[in-house]
């Protein structure tokens, strides 16, 4: 991905310096990405980097290529590396992209749930942002903490409600009404720090 990407309390800021539809250059990150696993096979048995295979990894998560990711991590591609430019774990690739199932492939193969953006952001509180309830059903269910908080105080909820302002997902400004109800759910006692947008947000 070839931006910049950080945040200002709950809000993503997105300085684009090139296409944001960065597509692999490689052929391991090239056969990954299109979950092609005997071509896949074909370049880890060649002997392929561990650089090369995290990369791949990168781009099968981003492309949403659950059985590439299987594959790579069991060659010994580590799913807690961080890569691009925004220096994010391969999970938060496969979340910004809105990739459930390569988000569950990750989770079931060692990706920490609750690592951290470069600027103290979750994958939860990424996802929430985005208005991805699907994939914040599956962090929960993968024990991701709704009560963790940014430095200035803002957690989970305060993203769900403010939005983000990704250029990919501009979601600033509007409430995600249904991963709000669903961190409610789960997390009844949980406040934001800006409570009068949860009173508006329905």
């Amino acid at each position: 991905m070839n931006k910049l990407w950080f945040t200002l309390g709950p809000v993503f800021i997105t300085f684009v310096f090139s296409s944001c539809t960065a597509r692999p250059t490689e052929p391991l990150s090239k056969a990954a990405a299109q979950g092609d696993l005997a071509e896949v096979n074909r370049y880890l048995s060649a002997g392929a980097s561990s650089s090369d295979r995290e990369a791949a990894l990168m781009w099968a998560a981003r492309f949403g290529q659950p059985a590439a990711i299987d594959l790579l991590i069991k060659s010994g591609a580590d799913p807690n590396t961080r890569l691009g430019v925004n220096d994010w774990p391969i999970l938060m690739h496969a979340i910004h992209k809105n990739q459930p199932h390569a988000v569950s492939a990750l989770l079931n193969s060692g990706a920490d749930v609750n690592v951290r953006g470069r600027n103290g952001e979750t994958p939860l509180m990424m996802a929430a942002g985005y208005g991805y309830t699907d994939i914040v059903r599956i962090l929960l269910d993968h024990h991701a903490d709704p009560r963790v908080s940014m430095s200035n105080g803002e957690n989970v909820l305060d993203f769900a409600t403010s939005g983000v302002t990704d250029i990919d997902r501009f979601t600033w400004g509007k409430c995600q009404s249904e991963t709000v109800r669903l961190l409610r759910e789960r997390a009844p006692d949980l406040q934001p720090r800006n409570s009068a947008k949860l009173k508006n947000c329905s």
